[in-house]
């Protein structure tokens, strides 16, 4: 399994396993981008809505590992809604 489809499976897994995790909001594709709506009203506070998301952490070459936040690997995709959406893709 690819690297992208084992993220995309961990985050969907986490999402689901507790109401107030990924702010509760179902993922959606919006324009070929992974996306969550912040619900505004639910999550007043933009930290708290992108610290919900997991954290992933990746090991490189040197044997370091880098641990990615919401904070780091969620963008605002401006479409009228507030949709945040990955900044981490599959390369073809």
């Amino acid at each position: 399994m690819m690297i992208y489809s084992k993220l995309l499976a961990k985050l969907a897994k986490f999402c689901v396993s507790k109401e107030t995790n990924c702010g509760g909001a179902r993922q959606k594709v919006y324009k070929e981008n992974v996306c969550y709506e912040r619900d505004v009203n639910a999550w007043p506070n933009l930290d708290d809505f992108l610290h919900s998301f997991p954290n992933f952490t990746f090991t490189l070459d040197s044997n370091q590992e880098y641990t990615l936040t919401g904070v780091e690997y969620l963008f605002l995709q401006r479409s009228g809604k507030e949709n945040y959406c990955l900044g981490f893709y599959e390369l073809g």
